[in-house]
């Protein structure tokens, strides 16, 4: 069984980084982690870019120019996921 995480993101610049490493720890302990999916939802500060400075081969950064709310983040990030659950 694999598991994708998905996290939607919207001017996170301050707290991405440690997050992502938090979940990125916590992966590590699975035995069977697919992937970390970090939906950026059109933020306008750095947030795109501290995710693109974390070097992770299970991390994986979607970029909307736009803003489009939460749900449709999440939705996005799932159809992205290879995990079972």
């Amino acid at each position: 069984m694999k598991i994708s995480v998905v996290v939607p993101a919207f001017n996170e610049e301050a707290r991405i980084g440690e997050t992502v490493r938090r979940i990125g720890r916590f992966m590590e302990t699975l035995p069977n982690a697919a992937d970390l999916i970090i939906v950026d939802d059109g933020s306008r500060d750095a947030t795109a870019r501290v995710v693109e400075q974390l070097q992770s081969p299970r991390l994986r950064l979607i970029r909307n120019p736009t803003n489009h709310g939460k749900g449709y983040a999440v939705k996005q990030g799932m159809r992205e996921a290879t995990g079972d659950y």
